[in-house]
């Protein structure tokens, strides 16, 4: 806090996400910006179930177009997702749990439900939003926020960037400046700037993919810096990955 800029309001609890009052430039939906985590004696709890209406079931066609609306335009401005592993998961999951072609919610798993949120935004824009009801891709923002913050790993991470790129593009009562400084500590938590010895051992797509996260959440934490009027997150020279590069497996493919 003795690091702001005079006039600015204390930054509280960037830790844990759990209160982010800021008096910026921009003004968010709501004049505070708050996110409650309800937290047990074992830490905080998962709210994979707080989905609205757990009935909902989801059209499979409609599922896979924002998917692919997703990696046609998200995808190419933050590419650490996997295009050919997600639409593998999501082909397994409507394999098993589809009906008639229809998905239940309550059965897709939060990350791909990210996904699926953010590419319906994306739709929404365009206007290619026929036979696909919005209320049905409204994502339980304190359960993928609660599923996260127990845990510090890449996906996690990955999870985290995806809540707050949803928050972009569909602002609320939420705040994407409180998801930027939780992803702020997950990134350094997890090394993301940097590539430790234990990288050699990975493959060079999942190596690809993990320099591709860090640089993701870089430029997305200085977007809303500088969006919101922020200090920066990470100074300028923090970056200690190559910059990323295209992977053999996205050459002639529809989303590369």
């Amino acid at each position: 806090n003795d690091a702001l800029p005079v006039g600015r309001s204390p930054i509280e609890s960037i830790e844990t996400g759990r209160d982010m009052a800021l008096d910026s430039p921009i003004q968010s939906p709501s004049a505070v910006a708050t996110i409650e985590i309800d937290c047990t004696e074992s830490g905080f709890e998962e709210r994979r179930t707080l989905k609205p209406e757990e009935n909902v079931c989801l059209s499979v066609a409609a599922s896979r177009k924002c998917l692919q609306a997703y990696f046609r335009h998200v995808h190419r401005s933050y590419p650490f997702m996997d295009s050919e592993f997600v639409l593998q998961d999501f082909n397994a999951l409507c394999d098993k749990e589809a009906d008639k072609d229809l998905l239940p919610q309550s059965a897709v798993p939060n990350r791909l439900y990210m996904i699926m949120a953010i590419g319906f935004t994306t739709l929404q824009r365009a206007g290619e939003v026929e036979n696909i009801e919005e209320q049905d891709l409204q994502p339980c923002l304190k359960g993928v926020l609660c599923e996260c913050v127990s845990r510090v790993d890449e996906e996690s991470a990955g999870t985290l960037l995806l809540l707050g790129l949803y928050l972009l593009f569909k602002p609320g009562d939420q705040d994407p400046r409180a998801i930027a400084g939780v992803l702020t500590n997950h990134a350094l938590a997890v090394g993301l700037m940097n590539e430790s010895p234990g990288c050699q051992t990975l493959s060079p797509r999942a190596l690809e993919l993990r320099r591709r996260l860090g640089w993701s959440v870089y430029v997305f934490t200085r977007m809303i810096s500088i969006s919101y009027g922020l200090p920066f997150a990470f100074p300028d020279n923090i970056m200690k990955v190559p910059l990323p590069s295209i992977m053999i497996q996205e050459y002639g493919s529809e989303e590369g």
